[in-house]
């Protein structure tokens, strides 16, 4: 007979924590766990809403942007959500009222606060906005945030609680390469070859020609220099383009 009266008590206690911010490692992030760990009614992602996370289409090292958090869902009532940095960069909050830092193993996250639930928003959307620092190693290449998003029914339990992932890929914005150097042009026997010294930065390098400035078109994209191209008239302009 004690034991139902023990669920009775924990029930609230349980909703209450979770009212003003989830646990962490809870978004849904690689070697993370979502919140349907506890609100356990609906399958992942099943019900009629959605959960967006938006923000910069490209990152450059150590530049700060803004990030969004958009959760809606017909018929429910309040709203929760935790995002992950998972190690990369880092977070700050924009409105301490709706939002939270905490960390947990390397990893930053943000949450919602009680006043950030928007009891009573029937059907959404809420939204939450918060600060993302890019790291400062280029080499990262595409970084990839991850959110989770709990739609809730306002019952004060974990139950009938709809549950949400998403992420948003964002790729590195590469400083331009060094203008190429030294470009010459040898021409014999019908064979045009070209070659220059590798530019800092560059992944390819475009081949322009033309027979003016203004008029240069390209004809070829290769990794290194040096490129022999045969040609029946060997006049013209060649100009090389490093690229990235």
């Amino acid at each position: 007979m004690t034991f139902p009266t023990a669920i009775l008590l924990i029930l609230p206690v349980l909703a209450q924590a979770y009212s003003a911010g989830p646990i962490d490692g809870v978004s849904g992030a690689p070697g993370e766990l979502n919140c349907t760990e506890c609100h356990i009614s609906h399958p992942l992602n099943s019900g009629d809403g959605s959960l967006s996370l938006s923000g910069p289409l490209s990152w450059v090292p150590g530049e700060t942007y803004l990030l969004t958090v958009t959760l809606q869902d017909p018929g429910q009532q309040r709203w929760g959500f935790e995002a992950s940095q998972v190690g990369l960069g880092s977070f700050s909050i924009v409105d301490p009222v709706r939002t939270q830092w905490s960390t947990f193993e390397g990893r930053e996250y943000v949450k919602h606060t009680i006043d950030g639930t928007s009891p009573r928003l029937f059907d959404g959307p809420s939204e939450w906005s918060f600060n993302w620092t890019a790291p400062e190693d280029p080499e990262l290449g595409t970084i990839t945030l991850y959110a989770a998003g709990n739609a809730s029914d306002y019952s004060e339990d974990p139950f009938g609680d709809y549950i949400y992932t998403t992420s948003l890929a964002i790729p590195v914005q590469l400083p331009p390469p060094a203008a190429v150097a030294d470009l010459s042009i040898q021409y014999s026997a019908g064979l045009v070859t070209l070659d220059w010294s590798l530019a800092a930065g560059a992944t390819s390098y475009r081949v322009l020609h033309g027979s003016s400035p203004d008029a240069l078109l390209p004809v070829d994209e290769v990794a290194a220099p040096p490129v022999s191209y045969t040609v029946s008239v060997h006049t013209g302009i060649y100009r090389i383009v490093a690229i990235n």
